[in-house]
C-alpha cells in the first residue's frame, strides 16, 4: 500500500482540529505525516496544502476528512483534485467514501477533469465576451499590463534626458539573424534599468532583468527621440 499523507483544515482559530486528525489517524494516516492548518477555504494559497502536495511522490495518497476541506468552491475542489491527478497522487475522502484507487473513484475523478476544463472553457469564454463588448464600447481601450518603459512617461522623460546629453547611444545595426537588432553604447542595459527603476512610479513593482530594457531597444526604443 503507498505511503498516506493527511490534511486537515479549519476556517477559524476557534474551531478545533480534533475530530478531523483523529479520523486521518484512524483511517491509518501516521501523526507526523498530517498536516493541518487554520485558514479559509476560500483561498485555495494555503501553506499547509501546498506543502503536503510538495512534499509528495507520485503513487502516495492524500488523505481528506472531506472534500470540502480542500477548497470551499467547486472550483478550487475540482482545480486540487486536477493538481493531484497530474501529480499521479490519489485521493482518499473519508466521509464520502471517495477513493481514485477504485473503479468507481478513478470514473468520478474523469468527471471532475471535464469539468475543470469545461469550468475553464466557460471562463476564457466570458473574459473574451466582456473583451470584445468593452473593446465596442471603447475602442481607445488598451489591455494587458502596462509595458515598464513606453507606457510610463516619466520614464522616457528621464532616458531622454539621459540621451540628450550623450549618456548613451541608440544604433540600429541591422544583422542577418536580426534586421532589427538595436546596439547601445554607454551605458549598459542594467545600468539603463536601475535608473528607470529609481523613478518608478508609486505601487510599480521594480524590475528585476535588463532583459525588459534590452527589448524595449531591439523594438527600436520607442517613445524616445532618436
Amino acid at each position: 500500500m503507498s505511503r498516506m499523507f493527511g490534511y486537515a483544515r479549519v476556517s477559524t482559530d476557534d474551531q478545533d482540529l480534533a475530530l478531523q486528525m483523529a479520523a486521518l489517524i484512524r483511517h491509518g494516516v501516521p501523526e507526523e505525516r498530517i498536516y493541518s492548518e487554520h485558514a479559509s477555504g476560500k483561498d485555495m494559497n494555503r501553506k499547509a496544502l501546498h506543502r503536503v502536495v510538495r512534499v509528495m511522490r507520485p503513487g502516495e495518497t492524500l488523505v481528506v476528512w472531506k472534500l470540502d476541506r480542500l477548497g470551499r468552491t467547486l472550483t478550487g475542489v475540482l482545480g486540487m483534485i486536477e493538481r493531484l491527478a497530474k501529480d499521479n497522487i490519489d485521493l482518499i475522502s473519508i466521509t464520502e467514501s471517495f477513493n481514485t484507487q477504485t473503479p468507481m473513484g478513478k470514473a468520478f475523478l474523469q468527471i471532475a477533469l471535464v469539468f475543470a476544463e469545461l469550468e475553464r472553457n466557460m471562463i476564457s469564454e466570458r473574459t473574451k465576451a466582456g473583451m470584445a463588448a468593452r473593446k465596442a464600447a471603447d475602442p481607445g481601450v488598451k489591455w494587458g499590463s502596462k509595458h515598464f518603459l513606453r507606457d510610463y512617461p516619466k520614464h522616457l522623460e528621464h532616458l531622454q534626458g539621459l540621451y540628450n546629453v550623450g549618456e548613451f547611444t541608440v544604433e540600429a545595426r541591422p544583422t542577418e539573424k536580426n534586421p532589427e537588432a538595436v546596439i547601445t553604447k554607454g551605458m549598459s542595459a542594467k545600468a539603463l534599468l536601475a535608473e528607470v527603476n529609481a523613478i518608478r512610479p508609486k505601487g510599480v513593482k521594480p524590475w528585476k532583468s535588463d532583459e525588459t530594457v534590452r527589448r524595449w531597444l531591439r523594438e527600436g526604443a520607442p517613445g524616445l527621440v532618436l
